[in-house]
């Protein structure tokens, strides 16, 4: 149920990332340590990813699982690690636990997350935590494009937006995190 609740909240958000990027849109939750996308609006163009509502991911192979895990403990990010072996999904794909700690602190220091075809070869993916008032990660929004779309010059103004709206719709479920 806070799921739903939270989609209602995140659609408006959503669509403003839509409309700044003209890249696709998607909300994913932890659930069971698996990274689960809830809602996405998708982009206005012929090219469409392969994400659907209720999608379950190893969370350390996706953008948006990443950034659901992000600010979790060691012990817990080892316990999501055991559940879903840091196997390879794509030749790029994450596959030690002391990488993926590595990875974990970049996105806590840039404010967002990066699937470099990690998940999907020909695919890349931005997302950024949304924080509860409580201040915990309580889900991720992000966007999914092709490598071309979301090429190295476009990359860090995608991330830009995904991470200030993240922090807009955390600061309407009642954060005070600015950053």
């Amino acid at each position: 149920m806070q799921g739903m609740a939270l989609r209602e909240v995140a659609i408006p958000h959503l669509r403003q990332i839509v409309e700044a990027t003209r890249l696709g849109a998607h909300l994913a939750i932890l659930d069971h340590c698996d990274a689960v996308y809830v809602e996405r609006i998708e982009s206005p163009g012929f090219i469409k990813m392969d994400i659907w509502n209720g999608r379950r991911v190893a969370p350390q192979a996706t953008a948006v699982g990443k950034a659901l895990i992000c600010c979790l403990e060691r012990q817990e990010v080892q316990e999501i690690a055991a559940l879903h072996p840091l196997s390879p999904v794509s030749p790029k794909t994450i596959v030690t636990l002391p990488r993926l700690l590595e990875e974990l602190a970049a996105i806590r220091r840039r404010g967002y997350a990066i699937d470099d075809e990690e998940h999907a070869v020909g695919v890349r993916c931005v997302a950024a935590p949304v924080f509860a008032a409580s201040g915990e990660v309580v889900a991720a929004i992000g966007v999914s494009a092709t490598v071309s779309q979301l090429n190295d010059d476009y990359l860090p103004s995608v991330g830009s937006i995904v991470r200030a709206t993240a922090l807009k719709l955390s600061a309407q479920l009642g954060s005070r995190r600015n950053r």
